[in-house]
C-alpha cells in the first residue's frame, strides 16, 4: 500500500501533497516519549469503591484512610504506594482485570493462584505473575527479540488493523468535497468557481442520464459527482472505506498480516486519560489503537479464536523490570494477545520489513481529511475549466461555420 499512497499524493493544480511527513508522528516514538513522564506523588487515581473484607481495604485502612474515602475510591499515588501496592489491576472501566485466571505459584507449584478479584497488587504479587509467565516462553516469552522492537511492531499491527479511512464511500467524499448548489466553508475556491462547478455537474448529470436511461435512481447529479471522483481521483481510494458504495462496515473488517481483523471506533478513546497501571510510572494513556485478530473461522465477536491487541498491552510489555509482561485471562473479545503468541505468529523479524510497515502506518496517520477534500476540489475545478474551454471552442466553431455559410449565400 505504501507505493499506492506515494503515487497518489500530489494534488493537481495545487502543488500540494495530502501527506505531511514533517507533521507525521510515529505512534511508538510518541508512546515512548509519553512513558517518560515523571510520576507525581499527588497524581489522582480512581480505583472504584473498595469493599470491606478485601486486602485493598485492609491495607489502605491501615495507613489512615477513612471508610468514606475508601467507598469513594479516589486516592493519590502516594497513598497507594504507602499502602504497599505497585500495580493497578484494572484500566478504563474494563470488563476484566489485567491479570486474571488460574496459574500455578512458581514458588509452590502445587498451589494455584488467581488475582482476578484483586484491584491492586503488590510488587511481590506482580513478580509472582511474571515468574509464571517467564516459565511459559511459548505463550509469554520475547524469544530473544528486543522488547522495544516487538512493542513497536505490535503497535504498528494494532494501528494498521484499527485504521479506518475518513470517508465512507465516493458519494460521501463527493458530498463533503464538491456538493451541488453550495460551497464548502473554508474552501480556497472562489464563488465563481462554485458556479462553474454547478454548470459542470449539470452537464455530467445529463450525460449520465443519457448513458444510463434505465437507472431507477434519478439523483443523477450525485451519481455524476461520485463517478467523477471514481475516474479522476482513483488514486485516493485508500481514503475511502467502500469505493463501491456498499453498506458501511461498522466493525472495519479487513485483512491485516494475513488474518481477519476488526476494530470498533469507540474503543479508541476508552482508556484516554487513564494512568499507567504501574504506580512507578507517570504515563497517561491518550489514543488507543485497538483491534481484534481472528485466527480461525469467521470474524465474529463471539468467537473463542480471537485476540485483542491495543496500546495497553504494548505499554504493559515495556516496564524495565518486567519486559514482555502480558495480560492474562478473559473470554472471547476480552482475551488479549500474549507476547509470545505475537512474536511467534505475527512479529516481522526483518528490520527492513518492519521499517516499511512503520512508514506506511505513519503516512496513513499523517493524512488529514481536509487535504483530501482540497485535492478533490482542485481536480474538479480543473476538469470544469477544461470542459468550459472546450464548450467555448465548440461554440466558436459553430458560430464560425454559420458565419461562413451566411457569407457564401451572399
Amino acid at each position: 500500500m505504501t507505493e499506492e499512497i506515494v503515487s497518489g499524493q500530489q494534488g493537481v493544480g495545487t502543488g500540494e501533497s495530502i501527506l505531511h511527513p514533517e507533521e507525521a508522528i510515529d505512534p511508538f516514538r510518541a508512546l515512548m516519549y509519553a512513558e517518560n513522564r515523571k510520576p507525581e506523588p499527588t497524581d489522582q487515581f480512581f480505583i472504584g469503591s473498595i469493599q470491606s473484607g478485601t486486602i485493598e481495604y485492609d491495607e489502605l485502612h491501615k495507613i489512615g484512610i477513612s471508610e468514606e474515602e475508601l467507598s469513594k475510591g479516589r486516592f493519590t499515588r502516594q497513598q497507594l504506594v504507602d499502602a504497599g501496592f505497585f500495580f493497578i489491576n484494572r484500566i478504563g472501566g474494563g470488563e476484566k482485570p489485567l491479570l486474571s485466571g488460574d496459574f500455578p505459584d512458581p514458588n509452590n507449584p502445587g498451589q494455584m493462584l488467581n488475582y482476578g478479584n484483586r484491584l491492586l497488587l503488590t510488587r511481590e504479587e506482580l513478580e509472582t505473575v511474571y515468574a509464571y509467565q517467564c516459565s511459559r516462553p511459548d505463550i509469554f516469552g520475547l524469544r530473544g527479540e528486543d522488547v522495544n522492537d516487538v512493542r513497536s511492531d505490535l503497535l504498528m499491527f494494532a494501528a494498521r488493523a484499527s485504521w479506518r479511512p475518513p470517508f465512507d464511500n465516493y458519494i460521501d467524499l463527493a458530498q463533503q468535497a464538491i456538493p451541488y448548489k453550495t460551497s464548502v466553508p473554508g474552501s480556497e475556491l472562489e464563488p465563481e468557481d462554485w458556479q462553474l462547478l454547478d454548470r459542470y455537474w449539470d452537464y455530467l448529470a445529463k450525460e449520465y442520464n443519457r448513458q444510463h436511461p434505465d437507472d431507477p435512481d434519478t439523483n443523477f447529479r450525485a451519481k455524476a459527482r461520485a463517478e467523477f471522483i471514481r475516474t479522476h481521483c482513483a488514486d485516493l481510494a485508500n481514503w475511502v472505506s467502500n469505493p463501491d458504495g456498499k453498506e458501511i462496515d461498522m466493525f472495519n473488517n479487513q485483512t491485516t498480516r494475513g488474518c481477519r481483523t476488526q476494530s470498533v471506533g469507540s474503543r479508541s478513546a476508552k482508556v484516554r486519560d487513564n494512568p499507567s497501571p504501574f504506580l512507578d510510572s507517570g504515563f497517561v494513556f491518550d489514543y488507543n489503537f485497538d483491534a481484534s485478530v481472528f485466527e480461525e473461522g469467521p470474524a465474529d465477536v463471539r468467537s473463542n479464536r480471537q485476540y485483542r491487541i491495543n496500546t495497553v498491552i504494548v505499554h504493559l510489555m515495556g516496564h524495565p523490570d518486567f519486559p514482555g509482561l502480558s495480560e492474562m485471562g478473559g473470554v472471547q473479545d476480552q482475551v488479549y494477545m500474549p507476547t509470545g503468541i505475537f512474536v511467534s505468529r505475527y512479529y516481522l523479524r526483518d528490520p527492513a520489513e518492519r521499517e516499511k510497515v512503520r512508514q506506511e502506518v505513519v503516512q496513513l496517520l499523517s493524512v488529514k481529511p481536509e487535504d483530501v477534500i482540497k485535492m478533490v476540489q482542485h481536480r474538479a475545478l480543473e476538469a470544469a475549466r477544461q470542459w468550459a474551454e472546450t464548450q467555448a471552442q465548440s461554440r466558436g466553431l459553430r458560430i464560425a461555420r454559420l458565419f461562413s455559410a451566411f457569407r457564401r449565400r451572399r
